[in-house]
């Protein structure tokens, strides 16, 4: 970035800053170009100090408060961790307690979470703001664009998209690191420079930590979030509506392994609504929700008789989800006797649903997390075999 694109920048994100506090605020940039501090050690080199601080000034009150700000077109989550995190930390013990505010074009919900996790104010110009001035009493949070509104051709999201990288994103999710990638093709079956590629963007994204090239830490929970911004439940596995002739309570019962012939009619999963309810009681009702392996029209017309089913174009309360492959059905749960999903692809169709599923997912997240990684997985080879 020029000198003239960064002071730009800057002057643009200042004068957002402006706008929210409104006139009793004043905003002054009382130091361009910062020399190196006579006491700043003689290992830091001269560009890991700031370029910017600015003071904001309550008129009314005379009261100040010093801000440090990064101006920065490369806000990926890594470049926060590796490249300003450690200016901004050494300029916070140099200058005590200063606030801070990281200005950019725009900010992902990812490196926005990460700013956060460091205690870092931000301002993109789409309008996401998050700036706290203890000293001040401020604390402001506005919302903008979700979506980058320049991406690139190859923004790191698309690379989340589809079966292998559903794959992929299952298995880090589901089993504790340390693993290397030669590991995790053989659990998935993947290819190895497929593998090495995705893991590249996740770590640019801080999902993972890798140490000489094994992955020691994974972030499951925001792998998975990030994972569904790039999946539909029914987009990618179309539903077909029923009508339960003797009610939803009758069809779960019809799918106790004791009863359903999975060599005649297939493997099924319970997900959405009746799975979360089991894991993170949220809500009661909703339709009942089941993958089904991929199958023929004639097939699907023989699980009606089973199940006890009838076509609906209208008030359906079951939705046969048809998938174009078998990763949904990986790693099913036994609950009360009827398979169901696995926690990572529950969140996933959950966060991936309609109404109020996402709200579903996310207490299911939670109650995962409450769970301090006992659900996970502690070897690659217990995912490969419970997956076969």
């Amino acid at each position: 970035m020029s000198g003239g694109q960064e002071q730009q920048l800057l002057e643009q994100g200042l004068d957002r800053v402006r706008q929210i506090l409104g006139p009793d605020w004043k905003i002054t940039e009382y130091n361009v170009g910062m020399p190196q501090p006579s006491n700043l050690p003689r290992s830091v080199a001269p560009d890991a100090v700031l370029n910017h601080v600015v003071t904001v000034e309550s008129q009314g009150a005379r009261m100040t408060c010093p801000v440090l700000v990064e101006v920065t077109t490369d806000p990926t989550p890594a470049a926060i961790s590796r490249s300003l995190a450690p200016r901004l930390d050494l300029m916070l013990r140099l200058t005590g307690d200063a606030a801070v505010l990281v200005i950019a074009p725009w900010l992902s919900p990812r490196a926005r979470k990460v700013l956060e996790d460091l205690g870092y104010g931000y301002l993109d110009l789409t309008g996401n703001t998050w700036l706290r001035l203890p000293r001040l009493g401020v604390h402001v949070q506005t919302v903008g664009e979700q979506r980058d509104p320049n991406p690139s051709k190859g923004t790191w999201r698309q690379q989340l998209r589809g079966d292998k990288a559903g794959r992929l994103v299952r298995v880090l999710a589901d089993v504790r690191p340390p693993y290397r990638g030669t590991d995790l093709g053989k659990a998935s079956g993947l290819s190895l420079g497929y593998i090495s590629r995705l893991l590249d963007a996740l770590e640019d994204q801080r999902l993972i930590r890798r140490d000489n090239r094994a992955v020691v830490w994974v972030d499951w929970a925001g792998l998975l979030r990030e994972r569904a911004g790039s999946y539909g439940l029914l987009k990618g596995h179309p539903p077909v509506p029923m009508v339960a002739q003797r009610g939803v309570d009758h069809v779960l019962a019809q799918l106790h392994m004791d009863r359903w012939d999975e060599e005649d009619h297939g493997r099924v999963a319970v997900t959405g609504s009746a799975a979360a309810a089991k894991v993170a009681p949220l809500a009661v009702g909703g339709q009942l929700m089941v993958h089904l392996e991929e199958v023929t029209d004639d097939a699907l017309q023989a699980l009606r008789r089973p199940l006890g089913l009838l076509p609906a174009e209208s008030g359906a309360d079951v939705l046969l989800l048809r998938s174009t492959g078998s990763e949904a059905l990986l790693g099913r749960r036994l609950v009360d006797g009827v398979p169901h999903v696995a926690y990572s692809q529950l969140v996933l169709d959950c966060l991936g649903g309609p109404g109020r599923l996402p709200a579903e997912g996310e207490a299911v997240l939670e109650h995962l997390q409450s769970l301090d990684e006992g659900w996970r997985l502690t070897s690659l080879g217990e995912w490969a075999e419970d997956r076969r």
